[in-house]
């Protein structure tokens, strides 16, 4: 019974984060069809700056901290790590794999075990290794992984495969602007659905379940 107030708080801002993505999608789609891009593309920017003020002065800082202190050497080793793989895979694109490819993955594998050696060491780590290592732990980690690639990966190939003309390259939808919006809105609603209907099953259920 206790936890039926943090699952409804939970779902409220779930959906609340989904009906703001699906407005801005469809605002997106019709902007672009009136707009320049880099108009279009501003709006965004504009949206984001404007909440920070609003977080900045208009939410109150309670004052209490947790304690510890910020991982500053596996944060840094961490972000280069990411930023030479996600950096390595981005040319495959251009000229397919090839040495430069190879070569800033096997960096950023090579500053992975480095992070998880500073881990291990570190007072307060960014990561705690030891929790990772916990079995029960996997499930979690591999449905986050999951979850990840539907909601952090899937956009940007879908947005592009619809704007993209088949006539030109033999693959892609052709839609214009506002049509390809109304797809990515029906696809972030069914987040949505999945989103609200996944919490009151796991109210009901075991969470492993």
């Amino acid at each position: 019974t206790r936890a039926v107030p943090l699952i409804n708080g939970v779902i409220t801002l779930v959906v609340a984060l989904q009906i703001g993505v699906i407005g801005g999608a469809l605002l997106a789609g019709q902007l672009g069809e009136v707009l320049p891009l880099w108009m279009t593309l501003s709006v965004p920017a504009i949206v984001v700056t404007a909440a920070l003020f609003v977080v900045w002065f208009k939410v109150p800082d309670p004052g209490a901290r947790g304690g510890g202190t910020l991982d500053t050497p596996g944060t840094v080793v961490l972000t280069l790590a990411l930023l030479a793989i996600t950096g390595g895979l981005s040319l495959v694109r251009l000229d397919g794999i090839t040495g430069w490819v190879v070569g800033m993955v096997a960096v950023g594998l090579a500053l992975i075990a480095l992070f998880v050696r500073i881990e291990k060491r570190a007072e307060h780590p960014l990561i705690d290794m030891s929790t990772l290592r916990l079995p029960t732990l996997w499930p979690v980690i591999l449905t986050a992984g999951l979850f990840g690639v539907s909601v952090l990966g899937a956009q940007a190939p879908l947005s592009t495969f619809e704007r993209t003309d088949p006539a030109e390259v033999g693959y892609g939808l052709g839609l214009g602007s506002a049509q390809a919006s109304y797809i990515i809105g029906a696809y972030v609603l069914s987040l949505l659905l999945g989103a609200a209907t996944f919490a009151r099953a796991s109210a009901r259920t075991s969470p492993r379940l």
